[in-house]
């Protein structure tokens, strides 16, 4: 007779804890890089020389070196703000590889996502829009630009905070059910 150690959790809650660990590393790669070529573009007349010059001759439109190390600060800022729902995720996935999901901490957790990428997404859209008109100001006076919405992202927000909803009731009922003798 054979003893067969089981790992816990699904196949899928595994395969899950994995991706989202190559995410986190990869969210983490791509911060540290916005913010290495900010300061660089910033600080380093070279670096900056060498940028603009491929952008000039690639036809691109050359922003300011202020304005475009802004954008890459901004974008390291939403990327440490995906890496820290990302971290949350995890701890949840946790939880389910433990096979207890519907405790507690999962409520807040999913509260705390569900705000940290609505506020991640309000700043976003603000950023660009910012600098989007500042850009057109600059261009030209007669075209009016937008705020970029993302229906997709507000919709994640949504069901992540439904979710949160669904995990505080499914705690409620659990915990209800321990009561009941």
């Amino acid at each position: 007779m054979s003893t067969r150690l089981s790992k816990p959790g699904t196949p899928v809650a595994r395969g899950l804890n994995i991706l989202l660990l190559c995410v986190l590393i990869l969210l983490g790669v791509i911060c540290v890089v916005m913010t290495v070529f900010g300061v660089l573009v910033l600080f380093s007349d070279g670096f900056r020389a060498t940028i603009f010059h491929q952008l000039h001759t690639e036809g691109a439109d050359t922003p300011p070196a202020a304005r475009l190390a802004f954008s890459l600060f901004c974008g390291a800022a939403i990327a440490g703000a995906y890496m820290y729902v990302i971290r949350i995720l995890r701890a949840i996935v946790g939880t389910l590889l433990e096979g207890d999901p519907f405790v507690p901490e999962n409520i807040s957790r999913l509260r705390v996502m569900w705000i940290v990428l609505a506020i991640s997404e309000i700043f976003r859209m603000v950023v660009h829009s910012a600098v989007s008109v500042s850009v057109v100001a600059a261009l030209s006076a007669d075209r009016v630009e937008t705020i970029d919405i993302r229906l997709g992202t507000w919709f994640l927000v949504f069901v992540i905070a439904a979710l949160a909803e669904v995990f505080r009731h499914g705690a409620e009922l659990r915990r209800d059910q321990q009561l009941t003798v």
